[in-house]
């Protein structure tokens, strides 16, 4: 899968970031053809030492940020019938972790999010996927978990999906070739 990507700094919490992502993608490339949701936020604390602010951030950008992104690529994805929206969520939003209330909330949220939205762009040949891809070594946590090469496979298979073969999905890395994609 030959593929060129484009990284585009905006606030992807309000209106006016993602239309600006999504017009430079179009400016760029013509199309788009695929929309990855990977901002995220993860803090840990207990929901009594939540302050209420920490609470919307976290919900803006767990939540809003994808559901903005999505509605500004939507209409080129739309109008080219096919696209391929996959966001990024997490295994805490089903299996509990002490001090992740919030987090599993919004990534909860992303993943009822993800699976109505397949239903809903389904006709017009998007496909839309929440993943879990478990602890990986990145900048947002301490864990020295999976180098991000792991995910690579999973993903590549993922984006080259239709609405057809693979849509509204809430998956886990783990299972990648056992319960969804190419066997192992």
């Amino acid at each position: 899968m030959g593929a060129r990507g484009l990284a585009v700094p905006a606030e992807i919490v309000d209106e006016q970031g993602p239309k600006y992502i999504a017009e430079r993608a179009v400016k760029v490339f013509g199309r788009i053809d695929i929309l990855v949701n990977n901002a995220g936020v993860y803090p840990t604390v207990a929901i009594l030492d939540t302050e209420l602010k920490s609470w919307r951030d976290m919900i803006a950008i767990n939540v809003t940020a994808p559901f903005l992104m999505a509605k500004a690529v939507l209409p080129q994805m739309i109008e080219q019938g096919f696209g391929n929206i996959f966001n990024v969520s997490s295994g805490s939003a089903l299996t509990y972790t002490e001090g992740h209330v919030g987090y599993a909330t919004s990534k909860s949220a992303l993943n009822t999010f993800s699976a109505f939205l397949a239903e809903e762009v389904r006709a017009n040949g998007i496909a839309v996927n929440a993943w879990m891809p478990g602890l990986i070594q990145t900048d947002m946590n301490d864990y020295h978990g999976a180098e991000p090469s792991v995910v690579v496979p999973s993903v590549m298979w993922a984006l080259a999906q239709t609405p057809d073969t693979f849509t509204g999905q809430v998956v886990r890395l783990r299972a990648f070739g056992d319960t969804w994609g190419p066997k192992a």
